[in-house]
């Protein structure tokens, strides 16, 4: 699975290159791949593969509604502008999910 490192590293290979740069190079590795996963399977997969708890089914949904608009907003060429409404709606959604990442997070 992508989100569990299974990595392993000799002792010849931690001597050689110091056992922080190869942390260092796991730590970029995985979250590169992190990073290309979409909304959905980062909060259902990723997430409860570290232990954190993903959000509910309605959550996640809207995470990823709100993703994909932001991508297309700043990624696509032709795409319908904002409304007004639809910028305030964006903006309490978007406080909406990060307390429920928050509260995932323990935080």
């Amino acid at each position: 699975m992508f989100c569990i490192d299974t990595e392993s590293f000799t002792l010849k290979k931690i001597s050689d290159k110091g056992f922080s740069v190869l942390v260092e190079g796991r730590v970029k590795a995985l979250s590169d791949n992190y990073s290309l996963k979409g909304v959905a399977k980062r909060v259902t997969t990723c997430w409860k593969a570290i232990g954190i708890n993903p959000l509910g089914v309605d959550d996640t949904k809207l995470y990823v509604k709100l993703s994909e608009r932001r991508n297309e907003l700043t990624h696509d060429i032709d795409y319908l502008p904002p409304t007004m409404e639809e910028a305030e709606q964006y903006f309490k959604d978007c406080l909406y999910i990060a307390n429920k990442i928050a509260e995932a997070f323990g935080v």
